[in-house]
């Protein structure tokens, strides 16, 4: 079996980790937006520029693991893990991931 590169397996592990991030900054943003908190500028303007940042971060994951041949794709999950398929040039191996809330 052809060993992973650590570069790559970082990148799969952003994959996996940033769509999770901007969900959760995302429901940040609306309870501040919500929220009696008489100064929201700047918490909400800081939230949107950390989320801008990763989208774009994203956008250049994806190119990257499109061009190395990489996939992520979600599998099963229940109420403790979330299962992901990582293929990597061919070679497809299962991970989990604990989800705790």
């Amino acid at each position: 079996m052809r060993k992973i590169p650590e570069k790559d397996k970082e990148v799969v592990e952003k994959a996996i980790y940033l769509p999770m991030l901007l969900i959760v900054l995302n429901q940040d943003l609306k309870v501040i937006n919500s929220s009696t908190v008489k100064v929201k500028t700047p918490y909400s303007e800081w939230i949107e520029v950390t989320m801008r940042t990763i989208q774009k971060e994203l956008s250049q994951i994806k190119r990257y693991m499109k061009q190395n041949q990489i996939k992520v794709e979600k599998g099963k999950t229940d109420e403790t893990f979330t299962q992901f398929l990582f293929i990597y040039k061919g070679i497809r191996k299962f991970i989990d991931i604990l989800i705790q809330g």
